[in-house]
């Protein structure tokens, strides 16, 4: 029986279910089916026991029912349109009983099979909602009262039925609602705990994976922000973009900057090595930020030495990008002096000073290194000339 009972389920499961259908959509249409089938076999049921009855025009109504409803459910399999077979459920099963319960001889001698027809506001209430179900719940009622009350006018046919067969309609008529009332609403109810569970299980499973990336994100950010140090913003954009990293170089024309502080290797001699990196650090710091504020790429650090170009990996133009370069230049002097006043303020002993090259032509740029370990740099003639330009240039010049 189990085994039946999974297999018709499974059955109602596939009928009129489209590939895109979500869960809460494919349940109602599994439920609607389950009702539609079971209904329509107790049509067939009611129809065959009212023509062993003698009743062949009261035997017409179930069978007409399970007929129209049959042929429902072959169009909503092939068209997917719930609510054909929907509407069609609610306004069968709504008038049908009323109408075996008139050619029957009316209330009592039908064994109240009127009540077949509130599947209509149940089927309303679990597929449309609390509006259409209060509709279709005000037409049965209005369909009960006037049916029961306008009896005692017409003229009905009399009751050929014996009193235990009639017993017998009473209780099926009644079990059998209860039944697929009952079994629909708790094979709907049941799904949609099992969606609830699987939606909670969702969540936490959700909510696991947003803690894992935001856990990722932070140290993504973290390691960017300490990679970001190591490397020119220009190409720490670049790569972190992701522009593919590889042996490429080319030519362009570029402006270079070299610059370093003059004597800076005799006067390290004379000072402690914590001293030293804090002078230097403050020096660099400054240089670069006024470097990274004209749009220089920088290039390294080699000791108290400064390599900057500007032309790529982005360019304002050639005239430009040197202008910038000069501009930086200028700054950098004049942040110098400042510099150089604070340190002596300090107790610093040397009053240093810093000389610049710049030169501008064309230089190969690109990644130079190996397959593990690469330096953006540029390399060629003109950044030897702005090399030697700087070392031979005199002080704050």
């Amino acid at each position: 029986m189990e085994l039946l009972i999974n297999h018709f389920i499974r059955f109602a499961g596939k009928v009129g279910v489209g590939i895109n259908d979500t869960e809460d959509v494919r349940i109602r249409k599994q439920t609607l089916t389950m009702i539609s089938v079971l209904i329509s076999a107790a049509g067939l049921v009611w129809g065959s026991m009212y023509a062993a009855l003698g009743l062949p025009v009261t035997a017409m109504f179930p069978y007409a029912y399970s007929l129209l409803m049959g042929l429902a459910i072959i169009i909503f399999h092939n068209t997917k349109n719930f609510s054909l077979l929907l509407n069609t459920e609610l306004v069968l099963i709504l008038l049908l009983p009323f109408f075996v319960q008139w050619s029957i001889g009316g209330f009592a001698a039908s064994g109240v099979v009127m009540l077949w027809a509130i599947l209509s506001p149940m089927g309303a209430l679990l597929f449309r909602g609390i509006r259409h179900a209060i509709f279709w719940f005000s037409v049965y009622i209005f369909l009960t009262v006037a049916s029961i009350y306008f009896e005692q006018f017409l003229d009905l046919p009399r009751p050929t039925i014996s009193s235990p067969i009639n017993l017998i309609f009473f209780v099926m008529n009644i079990a059998t609602v209860s039944v697929i009332t009952f079994s629909s609403v708790l094979h709907f109810v049941s799904e949609q705990k099992k969606i609830k569970q699987r939606n909670e299980e969702y969540l936490v499973i959700t909510q696991q994976n947003q803690e894992e990336i935001e856990k990722k994100n932070r140290q993504l950010e973290r390691l960017s922000n300490q990679l970001s140090k190591y490397l020119s913003p220009q190409v720490y954009r670049s790569v972190f973009l992701g522009k593919e990293v590889r042996h490429e170089t080319y030519r362009k024309k570029l402006t270079v900057f070299f610059s370093d502080i003059k004597e800076f290797t005799d006067i390290t001699d004379s000072m402690e090595s914590e001293s030293l990196a804090n002078l230097l650090n403050n020096y660099l710091n400054e240089m670069a930020r006024i470097a990274l504020q004209y749009g220089g790429t920088i290039d390294k650090f080699m000791g108290d030495a400064i390599m900057v170009f500007f032309g790529d990996p982005e360019s304002k133009g050639d005239k430009e990008d040197a202008l910038n370069c000069v501009l930086m230049a200028i700054e950098m002097r004049s942040r110098m002096e400042e510099l150089r006043q604070e340190w002596i303020n300090d107790g610093y002993p040397h009053a240093l000073h810093i000389r610049m090259g710049i030169n501008t032509g064309y230089c190969t740029v690109g990644n130079f290194g190996s397959e593990d370990r690469m330096d953006y740099t540029i390399i060629g003639g003109q950044v030897n000339i702005a090399s030697r330009l700087e070392a031979l240039s005199e002080p704050d010049q």
